[in-house]
């Protein structure tokens, strides 16, 4: 058959760029390219600016070892939207990648986590 169709590529979604519209209900960010001495105290003083945070962990290897990324939750969109702009800026002299947290299905977040 010479009319076969192209395999479909995957869409790829992307995460609007700073400035750009989130979806309402995100409420989180995820950081990247962190620093290995960043802390989730160090995430809090660099988002405090942006609203309420509710949680920020730095996520660590078995051996206690950074991962080098990050998440911070907020208690609204408002808040993600401004932690979006800071995409780009410095944290202890490495510049980091901020983008919108897409949940994934049946993510409950980690409400009552302890900080």
């Amino acid at each position: 058959d010479d009319a076969e169709a192209e395999p479909k590529k995957k869409q790829k979604t992307e995460t609007p760029a700073a400035g750009g519209d989130v979806a309402s209900d995100i409420t989180g960010i995820f950081v990247s390219r962190l620093a290995w001495e960043v802390e989730e105290g160090g995430l809090n003083d660099h988002f405090a600016q942006c609203g309420t945070i509710t949680n920020a962990r730095v996520i660590y290897d078995q051996d206690g070892r950074s991962k080098g990324f990050g998440f911070v939750d907020f208690d609204s969109n408002a808040a993600v939207q401004k932690a979006l702009e800071l995409d780009g800026t410095e944290m202890l002299g490495r510049e980091i990648a901020v983008s919108a947290k897409t949940p994934r299905p049946n993510d409950r977040g980690t409400q009552g986590r302890a900080q």
